[in-house]
């Protein structure tokens, strides 16, 4: 970084930039509607990173600039802060209607669109001004930023990623517009399809799991799962991405945990609207307003002791089963009696399945690990035996918990599973003797092996497991 004394001088004219958003066709300079807040966000080049913010859903994102910021330079230059010489940062200046959309959004966004671990590059792009950073301007989005950076640095690591978040957490000093060619450039005709961003392809944790106590009620995200299992930012998304904000239609909410009678559907209509399908974080509220506080079947005595359905019965029972808190005691090992097997099927590795398994309640192998194993090929030859489904048995224990495809083609499980990132089944897929899912969506087994989440999407229940969770060999009781 160049010492502020060797900074260059700049200048006091301001930028000329259009009075409207290209694509908003909202102001691009303050005076901002009451009510509406600003935060500014870098992460790499500012051309795909405004474009991944503008296109936010939902009417929340009023107006995005580029400009630069954290620097020392007063009004630089493009060429200017490119020479390493002003010590700004490129940066996304965000305002957006609190009412519609949240900062938490928006950081998660922000966290999961790019790699935050990059130092002064990111991609292909090198020198202080791609440096990792965000802005605040109070105390409550400071706290939500470093709320969400801790999360975050704790999710990479559980997905295998080593190297320390490195982004910039400051509170916004002058935000310099930048130059008007910039301004929404990858919208306007001729510009030239670049971002260097670098997604891991790693999920910022549910807010509940974060959430400063005092910002949790009136923080919470607007943007349900169902938005982010279709629109979660990929490598080069926003280059392939329309221009106009992503259609609140092309997504449907997350649905939580519900049974399929008749009285289940009686109680969820009567259910309060925070806990209805929908509310990515009323899964608790929903259990208890259709369940009154118990599982659907078995209670939480049946949850917690791991007291099973009649075996002959368990495969074709219809899910889910839910499960209570105390299956995850700690018990021997982390959740678990025992660690998992010494060698695990499809050359899955055993010291991040032990992890995953027996010391995590919240985190996942990184998305497309299976893809990098033996478990593909093995799919293939076994649909070219001849073979119905193949079986998936608990790393730790070797009890068998899944059985896939059932229902349906390996093709389909396949494609599906690589969509979601994750081996992915449905209800008549699981071993319901041996596999419960707890209130917050988190499937386990019996014995205390975190397996993954439920992840509803428009056919119904989605449970999405770690490879490394369900690859032991089988019992030999």
């Amino acid at each position: 970084m160049v010492d502020p004394r060797d900074a260059l001088k700049g200048r006091s004219t301001p930028m000329n930039v259009d009075a409207k958003h290209y694509i908003l066709s909202n102001a691009m300079e303050a005076p901002w509607p009451a009510g509406l807040k600003v935060t500014v966000l870098a992460n790499g080049c500012f051309w795909g990173s405004e474009k991944g913010f503008w296109r936010l859903p939902g009417g929340g994102i009023y107006s995005t600039a580029v400009g630069y910021c954290a620097g020392f330079t007063p009004n630089p230059t493009y060429e200017e802060v490119c020479s390493g010489q002003t010590g700004h940062t490129e940066a996304v200046q965000v305002v957006y209607d609190p009412s519609k959309i949240s900062l938490v959004d928006i950081l998660r966004w922000f966290w999961q669109s790019h790699d935050p671990t990059q130092g002064m590059a990111q991609g292909h792009d090198f020198g202080t001004q791609y440096r990792s950073g965000v802005y605040y301007t109070d105390d409550e989005q400071r706290a939500l930023i470093m709320g969400s950076k801790a999360a975050y640095s704790l999710a990479l690591e559980a997905a295998g990623h080593t190297k320390p978040i490195t982004t910039e957490v400051a509170p916004l000093g002058t935000f310099y517009y930048a130059e008007a060619y910039h301004q929404q450039y990858l919208a306007k005709p001729g510009a030239r399809p670049y971002c260097s961003a670098q997604p891991l392809s790693v999920s910022l944790p549910p807010f509940e799991r974060w959430a400063p106590e005092p910002l949790a009620a009136a923080h919470a995200p607007k943007l349900p799962e169902g938005f982010w299992d279709v629109h979660a930012p990929s490598p080069h998304c926003v280059i392939r991405s329309p221009h106009k904000p992503i259609a609140v239609s092309s997504y449907a909410p997350r649905e939580p945990l519900t049974p399929s009678s008749e009285a289940g559907a009686q109680a969820q209509a009567a259910a309060p609207a925070a806990a209805r399908p929908g509310s990515r974080f009323g899964l608790r509220g929903l259990r208890k307003a259709l369940f009154g506080g118990s599982s659907p079947r078995g209670g939480a005595a049946e949850g917690g002791s791991g007291a099973s359905l009649p075996a002959a019965a368990a495969w074709e029972v219809a899910g889910p089963v839910v499960g209570d808190e105390s299956i995850m005691r700690p018990k021997e090992h982390g959740t678990s009696h025992t660690g998992v097997q010494g060698t695990l099927r499809w050359q899955c590795d055993v010291k991040v399945a032990d992890r995953i398994c027996n010391y995590n309640r919240r985190f996942a192998e990184h998305s497309g690990y299976f893809l990098s194993t033996g478990f593909v090929r093995d799919l293939h030859r076994a649909e070219r035996e001849g073979e119905r489904a193949v079986d998936f048995f608990d790393s730790n224990s070797g009890e068998p918990l899944f059985r896939a495809p059932l229902g349906r083609s390996y093709e389909r499980f396949l494609s599906e599973s690589k969509k979601h990132g994750w081996p992915s089944f449905r209800d008549a897929e699981v071993n319901w003797e041996r596999v419960r899912v707890l209130p917050d969506g988190e499937c386990v087994s019996v014995e205390g092996t975190h397996l993954g989440h439920n992840l509803p999407d428009g056919s119904g229940n989605r449970y999405c497991i770690n490879l490394v969770s369900v690859a032991g060999y089988a019992s030999k009781q």
